[in-house]
């Protein structure tokens, strides 16, 4: 699942859990290039979504995936937010799986004309330093369970 949290005047106002993870995109660039899942998880590191016109088939079915799923819900959540009469809509934060594909933070933000950046768990959490590359890489992922685990 991939979580957008809409802040407004440093407050979450809105957070829409989308149904849509990083299997759904891996399996859009499986059956578009007819590769392996471990090939398909590769691009998404790598290839990503497109920030401007792309003719790599991965991003094209990443984009497309995108596009037809986690963006109707996105600017719905923009909507809902309109109706409430707040203060401008700061930025949108997202984790979860989907987080951690290469752009896709950008890519929400510019479709939803927000700043858009990746949700980070461990901002209130101490830990070595060093175990900062792996921490980032797993936080978002980790997101739901690290918050909860700091209200016990």
């Amino acid at each position: 699942n991939t979580n957008m949290v809409i802040f407004s005047d440093h407050i979450p106002v809105l957070i829409r859990n989308v149904n849509l993870g990083g299997d759904t995109f891996s399996a859009a660039i499986v059956n578009a290039m007819n590769i392996s899942k471990e090939r398909a998880d590769q691009f998404l590191t790598d290839v990503g979504l497109p920030l401007d016109h792309a003719s790599h088939p991965a991003a094209q079915a990443a984009k497309f995936t995108l596009d037809t799923l986690a963006l109707p819900e996105a600017q719905r959540l923009v909507n809902a937010a309109a109706t409430m009469h707040l203060p401008a809509l700061e930025q949108v934060v997202i984790t979860g799986g989907c987080a951690l594909i290469k752009n896709f933070p950008q890519y929400i933000g510019r479709a939803l004309q927000l700043p858009a950046s990746l949700g980070d768990p461990w901002n209130k959490i101490d830990y070595p330093a060093e175990l900062k590359p792996t921490l980032d890489k797993i936080g978002p992922q980790l997101a739901v369970a690290i918050g909860l685990a700091l209200k016990l």
